[in-house]
């Protein structure tokens, strides 16, 4: 007599119907989580909102920082952006689904992306702030270069396929040939008083290239401009590509920062005997751990 059971068919057809329902419920399950993420930084920025708004009504004027009513949730960081009238605020949540929404006070209220001005200074709630001040290339950024010649730094608008796309995009052309002893791009737009001796820093920030540039760069000291009295060096080189990518990493400061220091990223110097292309830059971020 012959026992039931299952033929190799009927196993794989089992197994691909639960191949596919648990591709279904991770598909859900990261929808709701991103929903959910996105609901809670909009009710934390909302609510800044409607500080900032009654902190205006007893004092006749809108802080440049947050009333100590505000609260962020757990991975959400609110900053305020400068503008010419009312106020912007920057949401923006760090969980394993990134969200950037923000708040202005003359334009319809919340919106998608983050806030087009420069961020104020000690604004920031809900992490470490950053300690570089002008991460909007307002202003303070420049090439410390050998030989200009063909090259230069510029700004322009960001689009929907810039990882800010309210935010300028920091742009380096070679379009010369010449050689050049050093390349560096440099900004003095550093809180130096939140660098500390052996404490431990996070930085980051975001890169592309166009044309032919084929070589790579580092994550960025904080440095004198000639590249000594380091506070901590630059190093951990990327190759650069087409696309948009983050680059990050953590380093302790072996010496507390002075008004002498700044942002030091070198670029491959071998790269400016070949003209046409450009480095992309947004994004940058200095924060204690």
């Amino acid at each position: 007599m012959k026992r039931a059971g299952f033929t190799i068919v009927e196993l794989l057809i089992v197994i691909v119907v639960i191949a596919i329902l648990a591709a279904i419920s991770i598909v859900a399950y990261n929808g709701i989580q991103e929903r959910a993420v996105v609901s809670t930084l909009k009710s934390d920025i909302a609510n800044a909102a409607k500080q900032m708004e009654l902190a205006n009504a007893e004092t006749g004027g809108y802080p440049t920082t947050f009333p100590s009513a505000v609260r962020t949730s757990s991975g959400n960081t609110l900053s305020l952006s400068q503008t010419t009238t009312g106020f912007c605020v920057n949401g923006e949540s760090s969980q394993s689904t990134p969200a950037h929404w923000r708040y202005e006070s003359t334009s319809g209220g919340l919106q998608e992306e983050l806030c087009s001005g420069p961020v104020i200074a000690g604004s920031e709630t809900g992490k470490n702030p950053n300690l570089l001040t002008t991460p909007t290339f307002a202003s303070g950024w420049h090439l410390n270069m050998q030989n200009h010649s063909g090259r230069s730094l510029t700004t322009r608008a960001g689009t929907a396929n810039d990882p800010y796309p309210t935010r300028p995009v920091l742009v380096w052309a070679n379009n010369g040939t010449g050689t050049t002893t050093w390349a560096v791009l440099q900004t003095s737009g550093v809180n130096h008083a939140g660098i500390i001796n052996g404490r431990t820093y996070e930085r980051s920030f975001w890169i592309r290239k166009t044309g032919p540039y084929t070589s790579n760069a580092p994550l960025f000291g904080i440095m004198t401009g000639g590249g000594t009295n380091q506070s901590f060096w630059y190093g951990n080189y990327t190759t650069v590509t087409t696309n948009w990518q983050q680059m990050s990493g953590a380093i302790g400061a072996t010496a507390n920062s002075d008004s002498s220091k700044v942002l030091y990223l070198p670029i491959d110097t071998s790269m400016f005997t070949t003209s046409g292309w450009t480095l992309e830059f947004q994004g940058f971020e200095l924060r204690e751990r």
